[in-house]
């Protein structure tokens, strides 16, 4: 399995992401929004969980109503996805 570590873009970053083969899950949240688990800080994406243990310890106690829920998707071979900045 591959995974790319949890990771926060800056307020003005933007990303294409495309998949060659597999699949891949994103969780994603608005930049005023840090995952739990994931602190404001940059430094804090050298302590952040990795993704799997993050799906598999956090996530699971993600409760809507008390804290935003990421929005979700998964990426297919051949899909591109766009992840705007928020300027």
């Amino acid at each position: 399995m591959n995974s790319v570590r949890i990771e926060r873009g800056t307020d003005t970053a933007l990303a294409w992401n495309a998949v060659l083969s597999g699949a891949k899950r994103w969780a994603l949240y608005p930049p005023t929004i840090h995952p739990p688990g994931v602190g404001p800080d940059d430094a804090d994406y050298y302590t952040a969980p990795a993704p799997l243990r993050w799906y598999l310890e956090v996530y699971p106690k993600i409760d809507g109503n008390k804290e935003p829920a990421p929005i979700e998707c998964v990426q297919y071979e051949g899909d591109i996805i766009y992840v705007p900045g928020s300027t």
